[in-house]
């Protein structure tokens, strides 16, 4: 006979299951190109929103191999566990999380692509690489808020991972 505090350890164990499901990670083949359309369709947006033509849109690869090699070969640290990356003329997503029909991967690929569109901005200058980033999470975040979800990150934390490095 099951006690009575056992079957409800039970039953909250199955509930939360059932209640609340683990994320589905994507199945995307490492090496896969992003849809084009895609690609596409967000450049337009985010040339919109910056007032700059951008020539030829990046090359979008899902590719956790990839990605995984170009982030082990960087000096810089990151923030956070970094699920996109920008190379001039590239943008790597991690194929283990890339999901075209998730919001989350699809704002870090607008992300990487003001990146892409800073290239074609000769006329602005940054003080630092890092500070490149408040218009990346920014429009990020803007994206996130006009297609009806929450901000990816905080002001506090994007001046935090924006700020110059302090000369010595």
């Amino acid at each position: 006979m099951i006690s009575v505090s056992r079957y409800l350890k039970i039953f909250c164990f199955c509930a939360l299951f059932l209640d609340f499901p683990l994320p589905a990670q994507a199945e995307v083949e490492d090496g896969a190109h992003v849809d084009p359309a895609i690609v596409e369709s967000l450049m337009f947006w985010v040339e919109k929103e910056l007032g700059v033509k951008v020539p030829v849109p990046p090359q979008v690869i899902a590719s956790r191999k990839s990605f995984d090699k170009i982030i082990g070969r960087m000096e810089a640290r990151y923030a956070g566990r970094p699920q996109s990356i920008y190379v001039p003329g590239k943008v790597y997503m991690d194929s283990s999380r890339w999901d075209p029909e998730d919001y989350v991967q699809i704002s870090l690929l607008v992300h990487e692509l003001v990146h892409h569109a800073q290239m074609f901005m000769p006329g602005r200058a940054w003080a630092c690489q890092r500070e490149k980033e408040i218009l990346a999470y920014n429009l990020q975040n803007k994206w996130l808020e006009q297609n009806g979800h929450y901000p990816f990150a905080n002001d506090a934390w994007i001046k935090r991972v924006s700020s110059c490095p302090e000369k010595r």
